[in-house]
């Protein structure tokens, strides 16, 4: 609802600052806000503020408080992806080399060593965005815990751990979330599921032996992809957590792809036509929540430590975000 009680569609949109020089930022978040958007999604990379180990940086483009402002001076919300592991389409989805090299501690779990090193790095990253919360008059109303986390066994117990935290450090804020990629795992009641779509899936695909994409035909019920997450998730039996209409959690989304990437090994074009056709579809089937990933392109920036931070071939990646030097 907005001021005057009227409902409103919130409509996200994913920007990585971290991946455009700060000069730009009025500009694509203008752009945005023209075209409808307003909520800018954006993740807090890691491995860009802290690629040697107790050097973080928040100078020229890692600069989130100088960002966030920006958005609440536009009258934007924000919607904060703080990982640690953020996938991103960058190397390690986000996490330094020097936590992934660590022999030490188990990467993506609830290792005490792992977590504290988490919790080192929400805690620098909210003093600098202290101030800035929903409660505070601030722009940000959402936090996302870790991403396209599907250990099985381990779910519930990892991003409440990770929330816990959070919340300890001081990230008091009206919605929590998580991505929910066909998994029936999801702590009901702290953290709300989101979902993606797209209309290709040139990541799990090498051109020869295509399945069309079920999420795409007909207006239904079922709130879960069969094109997303599949390189990484084995199905096992029926799914129900977010499928049928008695759902108890509200239909949001994150990923709603209108294009297609282009990798190496398949570039699939998608009709323009189809855009349309997949917003209608997704507000058909109950999405009251429209995140598009993404909506501001990048690059990424280079490294101290390597030539750059290029990204993950091992996951979902996007070949456009070559690497640049930022800071010039």
């Amino acid at each position: 609802m907005d001021e005057g009680g009227i409902p409103k569609l919130p409509v996200m949109g994913e920007f990585h600052y971290s991946r455009m020089h700060p000069d730009y930022w009025r500009d694509a978040l203008l752009k945005m806000k023209a075209s409808g958007i307003n909520i800018v999604a954006t993740y807090c990379i890691w491995s860009l503020h802290e690629e040697m180990e107790g050097e973080l940086s928040w100078e020229g483009h890692l600069n989130i408080r100088r960002f966030v402002e920006l958005c609440k001076e536009l009258g934007l919300k924000v919607h904060l992806r703080i990982g640690p592991y953020c996938n991103a389409e960058i190397k390690n989805g986000g996490l330094p080399d020097w936590i992934v090299e660590n022999k030490h501690l188990k990467i993506r779990s609830n290792d005490p060593l792992y977590l504290e090193y988490t919790r080192r790095w929400y805690q620098g990253l909210y003093e600098q965005i202290n101030g800035l919360l929903w409660k505070d008059g601030g722009p940000i109303m959402a936090l996302q815990l870790e991403n396209e986390y599907v250990t099985r066994g381990m779910i519930v117990s990892h991003l409440m751990n990770l929330k816990k935290m959070a919340v300890e450090i001081g990230f008091d804020v009206p919605l929590y979330t998580m991505t929910h990629w066909m998994d029936s795992e999801y702590p009901k009641g702290e953290i709300v599921p989101y979902a993606g779509f797209y209309i290709e899936a040139p990541w799990t695909t090498t051109g020869k032996e295509e399945m069309p994409t079920s999420n795409f035909e007909f207006f239904t019920y079922n709130r879960l992809s069969d094109n997303i997450g599949t390189d990484i998730i084995k199905i096992e039996g029926d799914v129900e957590s977010l499928s049928g209409e008695n759902n108890d959690s509200p239909f949001f989304t994150c990923e709603v792809g209108v294009g297609s990437t282009t990798f190496y090994h398949r570039r699939a074009v998608v009709p323009e036509e189809l855009a349309g056709e997949m917003i209608n579809l997704r507000l058909g089937c109950g999405a009251n929540l429209m995140g598009y990933y993404m909506y501001v392109g990048g690059s990424n920036p280079v490294g101290k430590r390597e030539p750059s931070n290029l990204p993950d071939h091992g996951s979902v990646t996007i070949i456009k975000h070559r690497s640049v030097n930022l800071e010039h």
